[in-house]
């Protein structure tokens, strides 16, 4: 068989089809590797005086306020907010809302510091193994009602 321009045309030539399905699995692979080391980049959490409790749980995302409680001291950001005894709070700090007045003033003034709407709502907590649960509901109080509203409690990973 003969083309228009004289040569004869090959019965066996067909085009080859580029297989990208190997390619693609390795994209996944190192978007799935990139996600996972960007995920866990983030600077990571020390306690100043709380001895955290042990658990299972899923790693911080994000950066975020810290509020800490330990025995003898409420931290947020690493300025002391209020002074405890044996993880108790003082008699004069609760109000009839359940929330300690020096703390919800540490937050507001936190709240202050960052004009923008709805930023910085985010707290990482954490509170020491043996803090009553009347201590950290007061604190989980004042701030709820500065408006941070959006929390993670921090524990040890239990490998």
């Amino acid at each position: 068989m003969q083309s228009m321009f004289g040569k004869k045309k090959k019965k066996g030539s067909e085009e080859v089809a580029l297989q990208i399905t190997s390619m693609a699995d390795i994209f996944t692979i190192i978007l799935v590797f990139l996600l996972k080391t960007t995920a866990s980049g983030l600077n990571t959490v020390s306690p100043n005086g709380a001895n955290l409790p042990l658990g299972k749980g899923q790693e911080i995302t994000h950066e975020s306020m810290k509020v800490e409680i330990s025995a003898n001291l409420v931290e947020i950001d690493d300025k002391a907010a209020l002074n405890l005894q044996n993880f108790d709070l003082p008699v004069t700090e609760m109000q009839a809302n359940g929330m300690s007045q020096s703390i919800y003033q540490a937050f507001m003034d936190k709240r202050k510091n960052h004009q923008e709407a709805n930023s910085v709502s985010e707290l990482l907590v954490l509170a020491d193994q043996n803090t009553p649960y009347s201590t950290l509901k007061a604190v989980l109080a004042s701030a709820a009602n500065s408006g941070f509203v959006d929390l993670q409690l921090v524990m040890v990973a239990d490998e």
